[in-house]
């Protein structure tokens, strides 16, 4: 029975929430588009944070040899490095770093691979770690998608970073999060 109040209580919430002008919930609207699209190397600021593409190469492995993982054939390791910076006056949790994607030619956002991940940035000695990034303190990391090599192109494919966290946009549903728009970035 208890659970049946909660329940209630809850819808109860959430539709005062409502325009009672109209009857359905609105979907959480998105964020406005990128005005602009950053150059590999120049920084962007959203969310109280600086952030800067520093680094795209191709490779076919990933470690070293005989020990990470490989690129099929007709495949390629595309690994991304990246700098954060807070510029605010708090600590920014690490949950509210930007969510880093590659996007390719037809708009697809791809999958990144974990292991190669994860392996780069161990080897690379990504700086986030897994607390708060302080004031004026800058974090280094990496991410790496294997894709088709044919047809990867740095002249049509772009990198999006997206501030939305999940944790905020579930926490404001129905209402529409705080959320920066996306900054898109150039492979070149």
């Amino acid at each position: 029975m208890r659970n049946l109040h909660t329940a209630i209580l809850a819808s109860a919430i959430l539709l005062t929430g409502c325009d009672s002008a109209d009857d359905t919930i609105a979907p959480t609207e998105t964020a406005a588009a990128p005005d602009k699209i950053y150059k590999l190397g120049e920084t962007a600021s959203a969310g109280g944070l600086e952030f800067a593409i520093t680094k795209v190469e191709e490779r076919s492995q990933i470690g070293p040899v005989g020990i990470g993982p490989k690129a099929g054939s007709g495949e390629v390791f595309v690994v991304v490095r990246y700098t954060i910076k807070n510029i605010g006056k708090e600590p920014i949790d690490r949950w509210d770093f930007p969510k880093v994607e590659l996007i390719n030619g037809e708009e697809v956002t791809l999958a990144k691979d974990t292991e190669a991940t994860a392996l780069e940035g161990a080897l690379k000695s990504d700086s986030h770690g897994t607390g708060d990034l302080n004031p004026k303190v800058t974090a280094t990391e990496t991410s790496v998608w294997k894709v088709e090599k044919a047809s990867f192109d740095r002249d049509t494919w772009q990198l999006k970073a997206s501030f939305d966290s999940a944790v905020a946009a579930a926490v404001t549903w129905p209402m529409e999060p705080n959320v920066e728009a996306p900054i898109l970035f150039s492979l070149k």
